[in-house]
């Protein structure tokens, strides 16, 4: 698809003083030295009006090679951001009534329930209250890269607690559920389903899992921009998502990352087709002239599951989740989309990166970096004041 051209504010509705201090935190955030490299594209009605990049990064086909300057075209790894996409592809399917929300996972994926597990269904997994949040695994190449051995285990393991009853953000075990349920049901792997069912037809010239040889020159590193925190508190945290921090920071820019399918992360785009995905949910469905899923799946998709809760794996601020999305709140000292975004959906990918649509706003945004945090720091402010310029902006 040709690259869709910025439009000025005035367009739009939009405060051009307002988006233009938006556009300044950028820079300030770019200049925390927190993010190397840092792409922007924001859609209001569904129109560019800020479309940015700064910084530079180091491809992930010569990682020790020279600094190049972040462009418009370069590529990101944009973690958890995936698991809305992944979600996304399952939505074809419920729209297709190929397979229903409350049903069982074990009716598709009869292995799966062995271990208790009879009884989480489709919607607890979307939700993140299936009760299995881990994979219990190590991170080297060989298994990143099985598939079947992944699979395997997930099916093997006990949950935690009775479906339902707790929510446990499921860092990568919900993304292979729900893949490996399309494949069960449909045929195709998720990573051809999703780029015949939805990329090809929207016009993405990337957008899916890892990225294939010939195109890493265009994909940004992941970098360390902090060092690690003490090491009780390092440990603290590999025990509570059972995986060793230091290994899989260390893991990040590996071949085989960008080799397999992790539908739970591993998606590769530009903060543009970031934007234009969550414009086509925010359309409910549509993109231009092109549907791919009808009005009332995503009205059902984006409506809220979850209200606020204690979530046992990650001990945060209290989340919202529908199904397969991350939704915003009233104001709170750390709502992800800003102030009083009670109807904005979307995610977060490594706590630096947000796909986001916000109805009440008329925006869809794409905000991608190579930088992860492990210290997060005065930053994370510059961002909630990113967002909450953004919505002053819509004046009409």
């Amino acid at each position: 698809m040709e690259q869709a051209r910025e439009v000025t504010p005035l367009e739009v509705g939009m405060d051009p003083v307002r988006l233009e201090e938006a556009s300044r935190i950028i820079d300030e955030l770019h200049a925390t030295g927190k993010y190397p490299a840092l792409q922007v594209c924001i859609r209001r009605r569904g129109q560019i009006v800020l479309h940015k990049a700064v910084g530079e990064y180091r491809p992930q086909a010569d990682q020790g090679g020279e600094w190049k300057p972040t462009t418009l075209d370069t590529r990101f790894l944009i973690f958890s951001i995936s698991k809305s996409v992944t979600a996304t592809a399952l939505h074809v399917l419920f729209d297709r009534d190929q397979l229903h929300v409350d049903d069982p996972v074990h009716w598709y994926i009869p292995e799966f329930g062995q271990e208790g597990k009879r009884h989480i269904t489709v919607r607890h997994v979307l939700t993140h209250t299936a009760g299995i949040p881990m994979i219990f695994w190590h991170l080297s190449d060989a298994r990143i890269c099985d598939w079947d051995g992944i699979i395997r285990q997930i099916c093997e393991q006990s949950p935690h607690h009775f479906p339902g009853r707790r929510t446990s953000y499921h860092i990568l075990s919900g993304g292979y559920i729900l893949a490996e349920l399309i494949r069960r049901v449909d045929g195709r792997d998720v990573r051809t389903f999703l780029r015949e069912e939805i990329l090809e037809p929207l016009g993405f010239e990337t957008f899916n899992y890892g990225a294939p040889p010939n195109e890493r020159h265009r994909v940004a590193c992941v970098e360390r921009v902090d060092e690690m925190p003490p090491q009780f508190l390092t440990d603290m945290i590999s025990r509570a998502i059972d995986v060793d921090v230091v290994e899989a920071l260390g893991v990040i820019n590996r071949d085989s990352v960008f080799d397999s399918v992790i539908p739970a992360g591993n998606v590769v785009g530009t903060a543009e087709e970031c934007s234009r995905f969550f414009q086509m949910l925010l359309n409910r469905g549509q993109f231009e002239e092109t549907r791919v899923l009808s009005e009332e799946q995503v009205i059902r998709a984006t409506g809220e599951q979850v209200m606020a809760r204690l979530d046992w794996t990650l001990f945060l601020t209290p989340q919202r989740y529908s199904l397969g999305f991350m939704l915003g709140r009233k104001h709170t000292p750390l709502n992800i989309f800003g102030k009083n975004t009670e109807r904005t959906f979307g995610h977060i990918g490594f706590s630096r990166q947000f796909g986001w649509a916000d109805p009440d706003c008329e925006i869809a945004g794409g905000f991608l970096t190579s930088g992860v945090p492990v210290r997060p720091g005065r930053e994370v402010l510059l961002v909630r004041e990113f967002q909450n310029k953004l919505r002053q902006a819509c004046v009409g």
